[in-house]
Parts: C-alpha cells; structure tokens; sequence
C-alpha cells in the first residue's frame, strides 16, 4: 500500500483533489482521508487504511496558502514514522505577482522534506486558472457559454488565452459564472459545483499541456503513488 499526504490552502483545493484523485486511481483502489489541520496533525483520529485499498491519501485542509509549508514542516517526521512516502503541498501564487514567483517557489524549497520527500506546487495565480482552461467545464454548465460567448462578454478566451496570466482567476470565473445568473465566491457548495462541472479527461490530457503547474501537480501525485519504491 502507497501511504502519501497532500496538504491544501483551503477547501476548493480539497474538493478538486479528490475529484482528480477518484479520477486517475478510481474508488476501488483508493481510500482519502480528508482532515482539517487548524492547530496539529492528530493521527490518531484518523482511519486506518483497509487492508485491500492499495493508494491511501491523506488530504489535509491548511485553511490558508501561507500556513501549507509550516503545516507540511510540523508534521512531516510523525507522517514519516507512520508509514507515508511523500508530502505534495499546494497553494496558490494570489496575493503576490507572478515576478514573486521564482523567489516564492526557492523559499517554499527549504525547511522541508528533512523527513520525507516533499514539493510544494504553487498554482498560478490561483486553483480557479485551471478551471478557466478546461472550456467544456462551461459547456457543461450552460450550452450558451462557449468560448466564444465568454470572450465577447469578459474579453477572456478559455480556448485560445492564458489563464495563468490573470492576477485573480477567481474573479473571472465569478464574471463568467454570472453570465447564465450563477456565482462563485469561494463557498464550499460552489467549489462542489465548479468541480463536478470539470471535464477532467480534458483537463488531464488537454488542459496540462498549456499549464505546467497543474501537469506538474499531477505527474507529483502520479509518481508517488504509481512509480514510487
């Protein structure tokens, strides 16, 4: 059995996870644990894998992108003693500007994996950039919002622009949600929504091949639970 653990800004973070996760490995060979890690990391309130699931993931909710490299720090050596092989952390670029992003990612680099291997990657500027790009998410939604439509009314193209371009993804995708009187703030009911709405064969196969950050992402939970001795 893989053992990994995957710690996350915040709720969006969580349930697109899961989501990615049931779609690459499927239920029957997977088991994620979803906590909260407000203060420490108890393990002991967590569930015991069963004995015939072959990838178990701990997903952890940091409850804020500034909190995901201590949180990963605090708990790496207790993880390590209980049998994981890897920590993925990952939180968003927003607030700071993309010319942050090279200084970020070297500081996010030290101070960890003393126990573990661990990579922290930052989306850029937020989660929300990968949904833009997965244009059938919209088509999902409403058969009017083509990319098109989207373009005429935001000045954005989820076909032909870069998302990973835009200072607050967030904002766009509520502009565009609004088109056909929906919204997104954030709200966990709303983050369920967009990532159920999400064509994740596109986003895996399409998507990550104009996002390295998401690709990367990815190839990290691919090789920790597939390629990993």
């Amino acid at each position: 059995m893989k053992k990994i653990a995957i710690f996350v800004e915040g709720q969006t973070e969580v349930v697109f996870t899961q989501n990615l996760l049931n779609e690459i490995i499927g239920n029957h060979n997977l088991q994620i644990e979803s906590v909260s890690n407000n203060i420490h990391l108890n393990l002991s309130r967590i569930s015991e894998p069963n004995n015939n699931i072959e990838h178990f993931v701990l997903l952890v909710d940091c409850g804020g992108d500034i909190t995901v490299k201590q949180k990963i720090k605090d708990n790496e050596q207790i993880l390590s003693k209980s049998g994981y092989s890897r920590i993925i952390g990952l939180r968003d670029l927003y607030p700071l500007t993309i010319d942050n992003l090279p200084r970020l990612e070297e500081g996010l680099r030290t101070g960890i994996g003393n126990y573990l291997p661990s990579n922290i990657i930052i989306a850029v500027m937020e989660i929300e950039c990968w949904f833009i790009q997965v244009r059938n998410h919209f088509l999902n939604i409403d058969a009017t919002l083509t990319p098109e439509y989207i373009e005429t009314n935001t000045g954005f193209n989820p076909q032909s622009h870069d998302a990973t371009l835009i200072q607050q993804p967030s904002l766009l995708l509520n502009a565009i949600y609004n088109l056909v009187g929906l919204e997104y703030k954030k709200k966990l009911y709303q983050s369920r929504t967009v990532c159920d709405f999400i064509d994740y064969e596109e986003l895996y196969f399409e998507t990550t091949q104009s996002n390295n950050k998401l690709k990367q992402f990815i190839d990290e939970i691919e090789f920790s639970l597939f390629e990993e001795e």
